[in-house]
């Protein structure tokens, strides 16, 4: 299968190139489109067209986005962090032919005000249960489910030594969230 991963490259969680290392292992031909660019050159492009003509921003990313699905025809097409992506990327796909399986995948907070963006996608997972009730009452169209952020078990894996117990959980607020942090018996520390 032919999958192409679009979202932001460079997150603290690796998310876009963590996925793209599953699956190319998993056998897949696959693909990255990076909002923020993918070398130096493409990085500062982008954000001095962002800093002084933002509207130009969409039309370039749309651009190269039509040449990468012309170029490489994605059987799915997996948006890592679906609310961050322009609308301009999104509206591109309506004349993708033929047009790709699209996988919203969401780990932040959103706004209701995202439908248009989500018109576009056609299946969600969300990181957050809590996310499903927010797209749910946002009346989106699209399937909606769970789905655990995951570890990349190259980067992760059982150290040597002594195991210290400390977490640090960083995460937007969310009731379901703060529930959870506040359940915790042993002693914590909440910023």
């Amino acid at each position: 299968m032919k999958v192409l991963l679009v979202g932001k490259r460079g997150s603290i969680v690796l998310w876009l190139e963590n996925m793209a290392a599953a699956f190319r292992e998993a056998g897949h031909e696959t693909r990255m489109f990076a909002i923020n660019g993918f070398t130096p050159w493409d990085y500062l492009q982008v954000k001095l067209v962002k800093q002084f003509r933002k509207p130009a921003l969409d039309t370039l990313l749309a651009r190269q986005f039509e040449q990468a699905l012309r170029s490489f025809r994605p059987d799915l097409m997996l948006v890592v962090g679906a609310f961050g992506i322009p609308l301009a990327i999104y509206q591109t796909l309506a004349s993708a032919n033929p047009k790709p399986w699209v996988i919203g995948l969401v780990g932040d907070k959103f706004s209701t005000g995202e439908r248009a963006k989500a018109e576009f996608i056609d299946q969600f997972y969300f990181s957050d249960t809590f996310f499903i009730d927010l797209a749910t009452q946002a009346g989106f169209p699209s399937a909606l489910d769970y789905l655990p952020l995951a570890v990349n078990p190259r980067q992760f894996y059982p150290r040597p030594g002594t195991r210290i117990n400390e977490i640090l959980f960083i995460a937007n607020h969310t009731p379901y969230r703060e529930e959870l942090v506040r359940s915790i018996q042993t002693p914590v520390t909440i910023y």
